[in-house]
């Protein structure tokens, strides 16, 4: 997500598609990799990643994961938030 915050979208990219084939049934993984996908603007694979994380965990919504998480800056959290919504993950 480091990378992803400073906007170098490919490497990422790289990373989370790395996390993602190593463990392709972990949520935060997806999720991540939703996240990314949503930020550099790749629009159908962030909606793609979505649907997985909806496959994983059917009940996922975003308040719920806000809950969970905590950010030291509300921005990050407003811009993570805002790519999970732009992949239509159900609020």
């Amino acid at each position: 997500m480091s990378y992803a915050y400073i906007e170098q979208y490919d490497e990422a990219i790289k990373w989370c598609e790395k996390a993602v084939h190593q463990e392709p049934n972990d949520l935060l993984g997806r999720v991540m990799m939703t996240v990314v996908y949503s930020m550099s603007g790749r629009d159908k694979e962030a909606q793609a990643e979505a649907a997985e994380v909806l496959r994983i965990q059917p009940k996922f919504t975003i308040g719920k994961f806000k809950k969970k998480v905590t950010y030291k800056n509300k921005s990050d959290a407003e811009k993570f938030l805002g790519a999970l919504r732009k992949a239509e993950i159900p609020e």
